[in-house]
């Protein structure tokens, strides 16, 4: 049976105050924080949880194990993370790709993660603004 962690289940334990209880039980009795597209759109259940607006679920699920990837860490503002996708030089590694910067750039600044939206504002991209849908996005040094 599949069970959405961060879907309405998440936002009624949410309200309710139980939602981390709700979550440890689940995972206790052997929820997967990394089936594929386990939160729809092939997204990780991190990014499922953002997407549903439930920051408190996708960091108490990253604490318990779930995969960060650049997206998800910037949102979570795990700075040692985010830094881990960038060579010495301030080059994105070959594991990370631009989409996911993008993504972290917005996240990290919709949830006032001001050091990590400081952190890459310093590294050599330039950002700027697609005409087409008006969100930033970035191009690589």
């Amino acid at each position: 049976m599949k069970i959405d962690l961060c879907g309405e289940l998440s936002q009624g334990a949410e309200r309710a105050g139980v939602q981390n209880a709700l979550l440890q039980t689940l995972l206790d009795r052997g929820a997967n924080l990394e089936q594929p597209s386990i939160a729809g759109n092939r997204q990780s259940i991190v990014i499922g949880c953002l997407a549903n607006g439930r920051p408190k679920a996708a960091e108490f699920l990253a604490s318990r194990g779930a995969h960060l990837d650049l997206t998800g860490a910037a949102a979570l503002g795990r700075l040692d993370v985010v830094k881990s996708f960038f060579d010495e030089d301030g080059r994105l590694k070959p594991n990370a790709a631009k989409e996911r910067l993008t993504e972290g750039f917005l996240f990290a600044c919709g949830y006032a993660r001001n050091d990590v939206v400081e952190f890459l504002l310093g590294r050599a991209w330039i950002w700027q603004r697609r005409a087409a849908t008006d969100k930033p996005d970035c191009i690589g040094p």
